[in-house]
């Protein structure tokens, strides 16, 4: 398909880029639900955990208890390049030790934990193991170097520090295990299981100060164990399992901070459990081991250690990165760009990751479709988009769901167009999403040129064009390209087209999943899905989050009879007692309560009240049948087809007395939960069929509708979708936009061409002639009032405007989908 007339020019500096003065109070840059994407390092981690990191020698020492990095069997502690390992032999090798802290100090790496063979703690000077006077009388949990020394805590509740030949005692042996040690204003402070010194009744509770006088409270300790400390500018960052300081008086979601004088919580935090450790991340937030912090968390088990080597950012913890695109073992690197996102903007949390099956939380293995966010009730669980066509005789499909299985990560590599090889390299330019609002889009049209400008990271890396030596497509994303030469270049005005105020996109290929499809051809498509909102006063709208599937014909075939389905988990709430229904003359099906309560199941949480229901209606297209979907397992042919195409083996549901492709669809056939068999069950609204040849593309719009009535029953609240879909549609006709159309950021008309035009002199003060318009094109003039001072359609490809009696200042020209500021002097 070709859509719009291509016209090349040679850049010119005098072509101008609309600069709109967006007057903002506060600018939204998102820095991510999940923080930066966590990334593989080499062939992984084999085994529990990293629990310590360490720069020497020129080298990452990663240690901890596994068995192997990278493919390369060295038990707890090995030393890496960058590309190959370094064995380190003859400490903390065996399989009943592993590695817990580590420090360079005097030019040796200090390593510490357990090894009984050399007292727990050895040094390394590049080349071989010593030990350290008689070792520990107990595993090393922690090390600190303090006031020039070097301080360990251990099991046994010890502390010693090092005064160059053995070990001295700091302070009176606690009661049970220190696990964590820091500097906080020059003083020392332990964190740990004990609750007191040995032979001593005052009480400690788990986080104590070294004074002259020995180890004394901080506060009033807490009801908890410490895990972990850091210092830092605003005081002394304290984590574990504790819910309240020791007198039961302050309520603490298992991290806090002292400030000298005072146990205050920390604000926007939440806990899943215990916290881990705490870190400061390249966008300069702070991240905390097993919490999320403002929304955001880090995508691996008890992350433990971050450490900067050869540029580039690694982090170890306790397992691997759920949300990537292949297992990573407990240490991965950090790398810039989002994996996980929301479309939140009217308070609807939808998660979207780089896999086509969305509003499913990966990490946490649960529903992704919050309603509202902080409240904890969803609705879905999930959706996809299904595909199965014909080349000639031979049967195509595209079946994503879950991952390989529902409990099972990472996920499968969906991420990323079609290509010649998908490697590393290639996963970690596609393997996230990209996030954007209008104000962000608008602050980069306003200020792209002024000195010092650096453009939002979603904006400078939008994938706008693909790599054509790897057989990927020249372009991808979709941009308005200023001067029309087809590459995207943010810093020449270039800028990324979305729908709705804020959106979220990625770009993936299709693929099966065995638990939904026999082993069939794949369907050579690129699918890029863009999630998105529009911030709304208007009930409907601000209840709905759109989804535009993009599909695009990468082989040398013409596939017919394709047949689009998307896949819906509805979960409302708890996920056994939901029914399903259809209206098909609205293209519309939907979930609802089996109940008119709902007091949740399985630790997910149920709607109190009032019973909500959740839709989705096929926007652009008519829908063709409606069908539970049963995952079954292994799967069979015959019920992928069935799912599709609405029938029993074959044949149209006859329920209703009559034939139809539309299961449920009311009436005298209305969905009942008949046996447990049916509990927790998904369906398929379907469209089609298309047909597309090499190159086509086909675009499928949702609406994914919530609505609650106010009262009446569950049942209620589906009449209350139906109405809100209607309102809907009747806005998403009103928008006016086809396939490749999208809002221009300015505010003004759609994009519906490529042209390219120019203005010169400019700045000027009398005339200026306006170049490159397309006869009968309509050309419009604003101030930055959005105020029209010229309108009309050309007549030939240049125009000569009299600016005289202009009020100085800038304004916007725009004639189909190019535009250029005029200053007027």
């Amino acid at each position: 398909m070709v859509y719009g007339r291509q016209v090349n020019f040679r850049k010119q500096k005098t072509i101008a880029m609309v600069r709109i003065q967006v007057l903002l109070v506060s600018l939204f840059c998102v820095t991510g639900l999940f923080g930066q994407r966590l990334m593989p390092v080499g062939e992984g981690v084999t085994g529990i955990e990293v629990r310590a990191l360490e720069v020497y020698d020129g080298m990452l020492i990663v240690g901890g208890w596994y068995t192997s990095f990278n493919g390369t069997m060295r038990r707890n502690l090995q030393g890496w390049d960058g590309s190959a390992q370094i064995m380190m032999p003859g400490a903390f090798d065996e399989l009943v030790h592993r590695v817990w802290a580590m420090q360079v100090m005097n030019g040796d790496l200090i390593v510490a934990g357990r090894d009984d063979s050399r007292g727990h703690i050895a040094r390394w000077n590049g080349s071989t193991w010593s030990n350290m006077g008689g070792g520990l009388p107990a595993q090393a949990r922690a090390m600190v170097q303090w006031q020039g020394d070097l301080v360990v805590g251990c099991a046994n509740g010890e502390v010693l520090r090092w005064n160059g030949q053995d070990w001295i005692s700091v302070g009176a042996p606690l009661n049970a295990s220190v696990l964590a040690l820091e500097v906080y204003q020059g003083e020392l402070y332990v964190g740990g299981s004990f609750t007191a010194m040995l032979g001593n009744t005052m009480p400690l509770y788990r986080l104590a100060r070294l004074t002259s006088l020995g180890w004394v409270p901080v506060g009033n300790g807490l009801n908890g164990q410490v895990d972990c400390l850091r210092s830092d500018a605003m005081g002394l960052l304290i984590g574990g399992s504790f819910t309240q300081n020791g007198s039961g008086v302050i309520d603490l979601d298992r991290c806090a901070r002292w400030q000298g004088d005072q146990l205050l919580p920390l604000e926007n935090v939440r806990a899943s459990s215990g916290v881990s450790g705490f870190f400061m991340m390249p966008d300069g937030e702070l991240r905390i081991g097993n919490a999320t912090v403002n929304g955001r968390t880090l995508d691996i088990s008890s992350p433990r250690v971050l450490r900067e080597y050869n540029g580039a950012i690694y982090l170890g913890g306790g397992s691997g990165a759920r949300s990537c695109y292949r297992a990573t073992g407990p240490l991965v690197r950090v790398v810039p760009g989002q994996v996980i996102e929301l479309v939140d903007v009217n308070g609807i949390g939808a998660m979207v990751s780089p896999q086509p099956f969305s509003f499913y939380n990966w990490p946490s293995n649960r529903q992704g479709y919050e309603v509202y966010i902080g409240e904890g009730t969803h609705t879905m669980a999930g959706t996809a988009p299904w595909l199965r066509g014909k080349a000639g005789e031979v049967v195509y499909e595209s079946a994503p769901a879950y991952a390989i299985s529902n409990v099972e990560w990472p996920t499968l590599p969906w991420s990323g167009p079609q290509a010649n090889t998908m490697n590393d390299a290639y996963y970690e330019r596609y393997h996230r999403v990209w996030r954007l609002d209008r104000a962000m889009v608008q602050n980069h049209i306003s200020n792209w040129d002024d000195p010092g400008y650096t453009p939002h990271p979603d904006i400078r890396d939008w994938p706008g064009n693909g790599s054509q030596q790897n057989g990927e497509p020249a372009q991808l994303a979709p941009f308005f390209d200023m001067d029309g030469d087809g590459l995207y270049e943010p810093y020449q005005g270039d800028y990324p087209e979305f729908k709705g105020t804020q959106a979220v996109y990625s770009i993936q290929h299709t693929g099966l999943d065995p638990f939904v499809s026999l082993d069939v051809p794949v369907l050579p498509f690129d699918l890029h899905v863009m999630q998105y909102a529009f911030e709304s006063d208007d009930a409907a709208i601000k209840n709905t989050v759109f989804v535009k599937y993009k599909f695009i014909n990468r082989g040398e075939q013409v596939f017919d009879s394709l047949v689009f389905g998307q896949f819906a988990d509805f979960d409302i709430g708890c996920p056994h007692d939901d029914l399903f229904g259809c209206d098909s003359t609205r293209s519309l099906f939907f979930g609802y309560n089996g109940s008119d309560s709902d007091p949740g199941c399985e630790g997910v949480n149920g709607f109190l009240g009032q019973q909500p229901s959740q839709g989705v209606r096929i926007l652009n297209s008519a829908m063709r049948s409606h069908s539970l979907a049963i995952r079954l397992n292994p799967p069979t042919q015959t019920s992928f087809v069935d799912i599709l195409h609405g029938t029993v083996q074959g044949q149209p549901f006859t329920e209703a007395g009559y034939p139809s492709h539309f299961q449920f669809p009311g009436g005298v056939w209305t969905d009942t939960l008949v046996t447990p068999a049916t509990i927790d069950r998904k369906s398929v609204g379907a469209t089609g069929p298309f047909t597309l040849g090499p190159g086509d593309t086909l675009c499928i719009d949702l609406a994914f509708i919530y609505a609650r009535a106010p009262s009446g029953g569950a049942f209620a609240s589906v009449e209350t979708l139906k109405l809100r879909s209607d309102s809907v549609q009747a806005y998403y006709n009103a928008q006016g936009l086809s396939c490749r159309q999208f809002p221009v950021m300015t505010g003004l008309n759609e994009r519906t061409g490529v042209t390219v035009m120019q203005v010169y002199p400019n700045p000027a003060s009398q005339q200026v002639i306006i170049a490159g318009l397309m006869p009968g094109e309509l050309l419009v003039v604003l101030d930055l009032q959005g105020r029209t001072v010229y309108s009309a359609r050309a007549q030939q490809e240049r125009i000569t405007l009299d600016v005289g009696a202009w009020a100085p200042g800038a304004y916007v020209a725009r004639s189909g989908n190019a535009a250029v500021r005029i200053l007027k002097e």
